[in-house]
């Protein structure tokens, strides 16, 4: 059994509209429950850089059929703390996170997005994500990151 199809059987069984992610990205297989909750999220790893993705679904939506921008916003964040963790190799800890929408994601779109660690001082990592759709900018990110040493799953 392949990691996906442990993925499936655990964490989708009810995933309405649920598709095989792009070429290159995997299951991540999140130990938190927040993510399993809200997932099913993918990951591609590419060198430095790193990539976090999933397809909306109907769960995913807000009343005007559109992702919910808290489930956008918690994406991000994500995104954000895993480049901060390749980078650091250290558990990243949110200390300010900002958000710019600048349009929506549907139902059933495959919405992705890039973090880059852009300044290390210490302990505090900043950071940016971009996150769209093909070539649609959905959201832009930056975030300030406080990274301990702690052990982390996953």
């Amino acid at each position: 059994m392949t990691e996906h199809d442990i993925f499936l059987q655990n964490f989708l069984p009810e995933a309405d509209g649920y598709q095989l992610p792009p070429a290159g990205y995997k299951p991540h297989l999140s130990s938190g429950g927040f993510s399993v909750h809200n997932g099913p999220f993918y990951q591609k790893l590419d060198g430095h850089d790193n990539y976090r993705g999933f397809y909306v679904l109907e769960r995913h939506c807000n009343s005007m059929g559109i992702a919910h921008g808290g489930l956008l916003v918690s994406f991000a964040d994500a995104l954000l703390g895993m480049a901060v963790y390749r980078s650091t190799r250290m558990a990243p800890l949110t200390i300010r996170l900002t958000t710019d929408f600048v349009s929506s994601a549907k139902k059933g779109e495959w919405v992705e997005g890039k973090g880059t660690v852009t300044k290390v001082a210490d302990s505090v990592i900043f950071v940016n994500a971009d996150i769209y759709i093909g070539d649609k900018t959905v959201m832009a990110a930056q975030g300030l990151f406080k990274a301990q040493q702690r052990s982390m799953k996953g």
